[in-house]
């Protein structure tokens, strides 16, 4: 049997017609080329996977994931030289996640450095939701992931299936040191404008991560402060017409919006004073309205003592 390196480095067709067969594949293999043809591709740059996508495979694939969550390092290092399987997801097994994704999840340094390390490792994988390997570490806000995986090559302008950057998950989740540490390595990688234009990317209803930190107040102030002074662009519209300055006010989150207000192109724009108050008179509505309802039913309840 050919070796990896040897394998590897020969030509593709040479590669397919040649595969290495393992004992589930064995048994009535008889020379059925054709039938097989079409569970084994090349991935760009990437390793081919060595079993085949039926029931076998399935099976060696939930092994692999299972190795990885319970960090059986030896079962991981056995699985990936016997069936590279790196780079293979199965919608129907942890959400379609790679086992470099689960190790991610788990926070497991030593497999993370470990599958980062294997020359054939893609870690732009999506899974079921087309989040990546750094969607998930943003998630987590672990900074010491999130540098591993870009000095690693991983590319940050991926979008998952909601047209999400990993950089929406760090504001969402107020990661400010984390949002920060990450712009200054995005510049020194891709330089400032390529980290502008990921700072005021859009996500499928056209919102940006500016947005989603003017929503999530408190938590997300710092954030929303690291972003401005990234100079992100205060007056873009998602598809609904709003832009960060209307999401900070309508949510009741003032201390943002003076922050915007400080930054609007159009500072003697009257109408974002107007569309301010507006929604301080609804947002303190909403917020005094059960309130006064119970003052309400307090005067009831005197008035019926009284009588």
């Amino acid at each position: 049997m050919l070796s990896r390196n040897e394998y590897d480095n020969r030509p593709i067709q040479q590669q397919q017609s040649s595969l290495p067969l393992f004992p589930f594949e064995q048994q009535g293999y008889e020379n059925k080329k054709d039938s097989n043809e079409n569970y084994y591709s090349s991935i760009g740059k990437y390793s081919l996977s060595y079993v085949k996508r039926n029931k076998s495979f399935k099976s060696i694939l939930k092994k692999f994931q299972n190795a990885t969550i319970n960090s059986h390092f030896d079962k991981v290092q056995y699985y990936v030289e016997k069936y590279g399987l790196l780079n293979e997801t199965e919608h129907s097994l942890c959400g379609g996640r790679t086992c470099l994704m689960l190790s991610i999840s788990r926070e497991n340094y030593k497999l993370i450095e470990y599958f980062c390390q294997q020359e054939h490792i893609n870690l732009d994988v999506k899974d079921n939701n087309g989040d990546t390997a750094l969607h998930i570490a943003c998630s987590l806000g672990n900074m010491k992931i999130i540098k591993t995986l870009i000095n690693r090559g991983c590319d940050p302008f991926v979008k998952n299936n909601c047209g999400s950057t990993p950089l929406f998950n760090i504001v969402y989740h107020g990661f400010d040191k984390v949002c920060k540490s990450t712009l200054s390595l995005y510049q020194e990688k891709f330089g400032f404008v390529k980290t502008l234009q990921f700072v005021n990317s859009q996500d499928n209803e056209g919102k940006t991560a500016l947005m989603y930190g003017a929503m999530g107040g408190k938590k997300s102030y710092n954030c929303v402060i690291v972003l401005l002074s990234w100079n992100a662009d205060t007056e873009i519209l998602d598809n609904h017409g709003w832009n960060s300055f209307t999401y900070a006010s309508y949510h009741g989150n003032f201390d943002i919006c003076q922050k915007l207000l400080a930054r609007r192109k159009k500072k003697d724009d009257s109408s974002a004073s107007e569309e301010l108050v507006f929604n301080i008179n609804n947002n303190h509505y909403l917020n005094n309205e059960n309130s006064i309802n119970d003052e309400v039913d307090d005067i009831n309840l005197n008035r019926s003592t009284i009588v």
